[in-house]
């Protein structure tokens, strides 16, 4: 058997009551840690000789190296390394078989008069890898199925066997071009995955053993498949149909003076819906990473007025007797001014239950609901201004975004207009008077002093 990492598979399944579906947890079906690394081992020692089966094949068409004909052709494939990793694209795991070592030898014929004694003896050795794509289908009895198997060549290193130096010449000018560049690389990676189907089915041929393992309770699908390096996991989950054996009944009521419903009894809308399954795993390794679950809208509504005329009844049928429903109530377009908006308070109707709260359990009366006032009250937006700054002086003398500041110095002729006096107060004293206006602490002066 081939070297390889081992990578194992393990089967989980949720288990769950739609009775009580906030309770669930995760049972292990299976878990092998070595099943698809010796399952893909097993199909690679089918077709190892295959593989060998062609490339000496295709090296020995003639003229395939550069116009020479290879003859004694020996190819030896060794051990694998097995990686194996989920691929972007849903439900698709990628593997990688990777060879230690391809190693290959032939002899050259030469268009040289020396015997076949001389025919250049060379070996190749390359890096090689298989890259399987392996599918996770629907399908319970082969849920995983490779597709693809491609063959990827790399890394040539080229060695001669022969000791004569016209040999050696004719080595390096002739076979290293062709076995050390991208024609062998060519050649060699053509000829295998023209095995196409015959390698798939081998390698599924191999998973066989997987696939039993993995294919999960018969009555549950599955929910989710990891690839990782050393694991495979595939979680199933069930996935209920829910029976139409039960119903939910109550009344909507509303204050006549505050409310009229715009399409009277149609104005009330009573949505149903419930839980078909888990939470479905996120995390192969933590039962507590969930994801939404899974909800299916259910039932029908018929509704009627009865008196008094501010009430309409209603029943839910085809329910899912005993388990819990999810009732979401709403409200069409109000009529009346109330509910309009008023600057910052906003006022709205709303259906709300009357007396109960949470999932309701068919089958269930007196799931009341009421019209209800709701107001709401949002913040005043601040308004963006910037005070001057009381260290900068000028700040206060900058123009705002729609001023414009003139110096206080500035000449007329720079604005090109005469300059504008500002009108006088009427409070204002002439300048030419002032001198004349006695002031009330002075005494009138004398003639003399006048005269003076």
């Amino acid at each position: 058997m081939s070297a390889h990492a081992d990578v194992g598979a393990r089967v989980l399944v949720q288990v769950w009551n739609p009775a009580m579906p906030d309770q669930q947890s995760v049972k292990v079906l299976a878990d092998d840690p070595r099943i698809v690394s010796d399952a893909l081992a097993r199909g690679w020692e089918e077709t190892r000789q295959s593989v060998c089966d062609h490339l000496v094949a295709a090296m020995g068409k003639s003229r395939a190296a550069r116009g020479l004909t290879l003859r004694d052709i020996d190819c030896r494939l060794g051990d694998i390394t097995l990686s194996v990793a989920r691929s972007a694209v849903p439900n698709v795991v990628a593997a990688t078989l990777l060879l230690s070592k391809a190693h290959l030898a032939a002899t050259s014929t030469t268009p040289t008069a020396l015997g076949s004694y001389a025919d250049p003896r060379f070996s190749l050795d390359v890096a090689a890898k298989l890259d399987l794509t392996i599918l996770a289908q629907p399908s319970p009895t082969e849920p995983l199925r490779v597709a693809v198997a491609k063959f990827t060549l790399s890394g040539a290193k080229l060695d001669s066997q022969n000791t004569p130096a016209d040999v050696i010449k004719f080595f390096a000018e002739n076979l290293s071009p062709f076995f050390g560049g991208p024609d062998y690389k060519r050649l060699a990676e053509n000829a295998i995955d023209a095995m196409g189907s015959d390698l798939t089915r081998d390698f599924n041929a191999a998973l066989a053993p997987v696939n039993a393992k993995l294919a999960g309770p018969s009555d549950e699908v599955r929910i989710a498949l990891w690839g990782l390096p050393q694991r495979i996991t595939i979680a199933f989950a069930p996935l209920l149909t829910p029976p139409a054996n039960g119903s939910i009944s109550g009344s909507i009521s509303w204050n006549a003076a505050e409310y009229t419903p715009p399409q009277g009894c149609a104005s009330f809308v009573i949505a149903a819906a419930v839980q078909v399954g888990p939470a479905p795993l996120l995390d192969p390794d933590n039962d507590a990473v969930i994801g939404p679950a899974p909800m299916r809208r259910v039932g029908a509504i018929a509704m009627r007025r009865v008196n008094p005329l501010s009430v309409c009844s209603y029943t839910l049928e085809k329910l899912p007797a005993g388990w819990p429903i999810q009732l979401t109530p709403t409200l069409a377009g109000t009529a009346s001014a109330a509910s309009a908006s008023a600057g910052l308070v906003s006022a709205k109707y709303a259906l709300r239950p009357d007396g109960w709260a949470g999932a309701v359990v068919p089958n269930a009366t007196e799931r009341n609901f009421t019209v209800s006032h709701e107001v709401k009250i949002t913040d005043v937006p601040k308004p963006a201004v910037t005070l001057p700054n009381p260290s900068d002086p000028m700040s206060r003398l900058r123009p705002g975004a729609s001023e414009a500041v003139r110096p206080l110095n500035e000449p007329a002729a720079q604005s090109g207009a005469a300059p504008q006096l500002a009108a006088p107060s009427k409070f204002a004293i002439p300048r030419q008077t002032l001198g004349a206006v006695p002031l009330k602490s002075e005494k009138p002066r004398s003639a003399f002093e006048q005269q003076r």
